[in-house]
């Protein structure tokens, strides 16, 4: 098993046929992440592009082979849904 590129609690996931799994936002450290990340095999991970906003206790869903859609809490508490293509970097 790998290591995410970030560290990271409370996030959403989804799977995806082209991305793997995919994880989203989360809460680092200190702070909430608007990074994303993505394993095909649970070993390598690699960083897609980013949230539009940082976010926690988030879920996510796949849309299609290149599009996730992510809901989370933002840093000032408001729900936020984030629709973004996550085609590699």
């Amino acid at each position: 098993m790998g290591d995410l590129l970030d560290h990271r609690a409370y996030t959403g996931y989804t799977v995806n046929p082209t991305l793997g799994l995919v994880i989203p936002g989360g809460q680092g450290p200190s702070y909430y992440t608007w990074t994303v990340d993505a394993t095909l095999d649970g070993s390598t991970f690699t960083s897609l592009p980013r949230l539009p906003e940082a976010s926690k206790y988030g879920c996510a869903a796949s849309v299609d082979d290149n599009t996730i859609v992510a809901l989370g809490s933002s840093s000032n508490g408001l729900g936020k849904l984030f629709k973004f293509k996550a085609g590699k970097k």
